[in-house]
């Protein structure tokens, strides 16, 4: 076993689900399916599509999310030891 750094990610090269393969998947629903079918291959697309659309958003959604923080109107508070 090698050592690594306490904060390198631990990498998983070895996933065993004893499933056995056999060129097939398995669905949502329990079903299974040729990894070839053309639904895996659409989710595969539908994800990297996902993935896209996220990289080209994220400087808008933190850029929106710094300018509504700046101008979040002032809390009120109410000062209870001051007497009239």
């Amino acid at each position: 076993m090698s050592s690594r750094r306490r904060d390198e990610p631990v990498r998983l090269t070895r996933i065993y689900t004893r499933a056995g393969d056999a060129g097939e998947t398995s669905l949502g629903d329990g079903s299974r399916v040729p990894k070839l079918d053309c639904r895996i291959g659409a989710f595969g697309t539908v994800d990297e599509l996902n993935a896209a659309l996220g990289m080209v958003l994220s400087p808008f959604r933190s850029a929106s999310r710094t300018a509504s923080a700046s101008t979040k109107p002032p809390s009120i508070v109410s000062n209870s030891s001051a007497t009239s």
